[in-house]
């Protein structure tokens, strides 16, 4: 009997401990992503991308996305609230940067889930090849 009495008090302990310190919640991270991920598109010819974004369970104010594109290869035609945020605003480098910025300025107004941050349409100035 003696020799189960240390086995049971570790036992306890190792229970207490468990109990006894917090546990780290995990957080699902934001994300940003493009929809489709590839597409065909011919020259002069428009073709249309989505900046989908997940924030899942976090609750957020405003979002922005930086899309890099190549100015050689394609124009922004236009760039449109996807309607995730209330407010949006953006800003285009032609040659081939574009800042795009979705936000709520209503007090306390967090925002969750999932949804479309913009719209943009580009327009192929390429006959041949591929772009990134």
């Amino acid at each position: 009997m003696d020799s189960k009495l240390p086995v049971f008090i570790k036992t306890i302990v190792v229970c207490l401990l468990a109990y006894a310190l917090p546990m780290a919640q995990a957080i699902a991270a934001p994300n940003l992503q493009l929809n489709p991920t590839g597409i065909t598109a011919v020259q002069n010819n428009n073709f249309q991308e989505k900046i989908m974004i997940n924030v899942d369970t976090n609750n957020v104010l405003s979002s922005d996305a930086i899309v890099n594109y190549a100015g050689a290869d394609l124009d922004v035609v236009s760039v449109t609230n996807g309607g995730f945020f209330p407010q949006f605003s953006f800003s285009n480098d032609p040659s081939g940067i574009l800042e795009i910025h979705g936000y709520t300025t209503a007090n306390n107004s967090t925002i969750t889930g999932m949804g479309t941050l913009a719209t943009i349409v580009f327009k192929a100035k390429k006959s041949e090849g591929s772009s990134t």
